[in-house]
């Protein structure tokens, strides 16, 4: 069984990836003119790579960090 700390640090560099995708500015499909931000790709990203589960909770971890700074 895992610890806590092994599992944070599979999450960590997910964590970093989104953050960093979030500084990226959204782009509009030519045809469409839907709007699609690099952030939006991490979460699939990370569940090819690690499983839905994993993501879900990394997620919630984000969120819950975003939630602490903003308060």
């Amino acid at each position: 069984m895992k610890t806590k700390d092994q599992r944070n640090c599979l999450y960590r560099p997910f964590a970093a990836l989104m953050d960093v995708f979030g500084l990226f500015l959204p782009f509009t499909m030519p045809l469409t003119g839907v709007l699609i931000m690099m952030q939006s790709l991490t979460p699939m990203l990370t569940g090819a790579i690690l499983g839905a589960e994993k993501v879900m909770s990394l997620r919630i971890q984000h969120i819950r960090k975003l939630e602490t700074l903003m308060a």
